[in-house]
């Protein structure tokens, strides 16, 4: 016979009573009310710890249990899912929390794309990379280091150096990085030792640039770069003729590249623009003339589906009609207006206005007439004062 004590009897009784108010692991749990509507619950198996509150846990809402670390119990999967969510710098600290965040964080999937852009100086001592940093750059599929604060150029090419590695890089993205015309050479061995042989977008904008690094890339990318964006670049008309041999490119942004000569940008548009280009932006470079987007869209076997034209003022409402003639598909994003309307239109008459007066005098500046005119003044009354007194004299 067996023989059990009390409070084995009363931790029994109480188990029934907790696994009588849980359902079924991973089943769903109905419930009718008196307005005839059912709601449906998943609760997940949880064990029965001692840390367990004696109280009765309402049917029919999720079980918290206090005292036990939930997170710890969800699935890898998810719990990648929402390390996901975090910044590397977030993430990088998550690796020294415990063990099983260490493995999870380094899920190559977290790391395909890296985004660099608030690293801190103190992650690179002595410009060394870190071993962990070191084995993600190698394999990373895009790169993004925009506008940093806490590093230098010098990091920034240090990192590249790592990037170059990764056999899998396809997008990289360098904005607003400081001082890079310092480093041209560096930046061109980049360009010329990287094994990633399907580089396919490159964002160079807010950079200042040189023709070298534009014919760098263009030997290591020529077939497979699709996506290049130079804007506020500073390029000039050589690194024109170092795009035009691209054969895959399909979007090119030159938004307000202000160093392009006319002769230049008129060369490349009309004649030299790679047929494969599909999205042309050109906004701000007020020497675009409606010609030139002529002879690029009779051109044969041009693609381009969208031009951006914003901020060109030369160009009119009218003059992007007749455009929409020559291709009714084609799609453009512009900031015309009618002739009469444009500043264009109103240029003779400005400077025809201000031919005629002087510009107004500063405010609180009392005006006051030369005194070289004043005495001149003074000079021919008093000689007619003479000759008016001399006339009778003479009669």
């Amino acid at each position: 016979m067996v023989t059990t004590t009390a409070t084995e009897s009363s931790s029994q009784e109480h188990q029934e009573n907790f696994s009588r108010n849980i359902p079924n692991p991973y089943r769903y749990h109905h419930q009718e009310e008196t307005s005839a509507m059912a709601k449906e619950f998943l609760v997940l198996d949880r064990s029965f710890t001692s840390t367990t509150t004696s109280t009765t846990i309402p049917a029919g809402k999720p079980v918290v249990v206090p005292g036990v670390d939930s997170f710890s119990k969800l699935p890898t999967e998810i719990i990648s899912n929402i390390f996901s969510y975090l910044s590397h710098h977030d993430l990088f600290s998550c690796l020294s929390t415990c063990r099983d965040w260490y493995y999870i964080g380094n899920d190559p999937l977290l790391w395909h794309e890296l985004d660099l852009s608030n690293l801190r100086n103190t992650s690179l001592p002595h410009f060394l990379v870190p071993r962990t940093l070191h084995r993600h750059l190698t394999t990373c599929r895009s790169l993004t280091i925009d506008a940093p604060i806490s590093i230098s150029v010098r990091h920034v090419l240090t990192l590249l150096k790592c990037a170059s590695q990764s056999p899998n890089l396809r997008s990289l993205t360098l904005t607003s990085i400081p001082n890079v015309r310092s480093q041209t050479k560096t930046l061109e061995q980049f360009f010329l030792s990287t094994k990633s042989q399907n580089l396919q977008h490159v964002d160079l904008s807010k950079t200042s640039i040189s023709t070298s690094i534009i014919q760098a890339l263009l030997q290591t990318s020529r077939k497979t770069l699709r996506s290049l964006n130079l804007e506020f670049s500073n390029i000039e008309d050589p690194a024109l003729r170092a795009i035009a041999q691209f054969e895959a490119l399909e979007h090119l942004s030159l938004l307000d590249c202000f160093s392009l000569s006319k002769p230049g940008l008129r060369s490349f548009l009309s004649k030299r623009l790679p047929e494969s280009v599909r999205v042309l932006k050109i906004c701000w470079l007020p020497d675009v003339r409606i010609g030139w987007l002529y002879e690029l869209l009779m051109k044969p076997g041009n693609r381009i589906e969208k031009i951006d034209v914003r901020g060109c003022d030369r160009l009119t409402l009218g003059d992007l009609r007749c455009l929409q003639k020559i291709k009714p598909d084609l799609e453009m994003v512009h900031t015309a207006l009618l002739e009469e309307e444009s500043v264009w239109g109103y240029r003779k008459y400005i400077e025809y206005m201000g031919s005629l007066a002087l510009p107004p005098p500063p405010v609180g500046v009392a005006v006051q007439k030369p005194k070289r005119e004043r005495s001149s003044l003074a000079i021919s009354t008093e000689q007619s004062s003479m000759l008016a007194s001399a006339v009778p004299e003479c009669m």
